[in-house]
């Protein structure tokens, strides 16, 4: 019964750690499809745009 009401300690390296990946894997997807707009034969850079959906992956994670 003791070992049910044991609650593991939060390791908060391991939670930033964990963070840090998820927005460095977000930013791998995310980069390239929504950071590069194309308006003809050129293209536009939107650095804020994917700066936003990371932020809102390490939030979540």
């Amino acid at each position: 019964m003791t070992d049910a009401a044991i609650k593991p300690r939060l390791d908060m390296m391991q939670c930033l750690r964990d963070t840090l990946l998820a927005g460095l894997c977000a930013l791998v997807v995310f980069g390239p499809i929504v950071g590069v707009v194309l308006k003809g034969y050129s293209f536009n850079l939107a650095p804020g745009r994917v700066a936003m959906l990371v932020a809102i992956v390490m939030a979540g994670r």
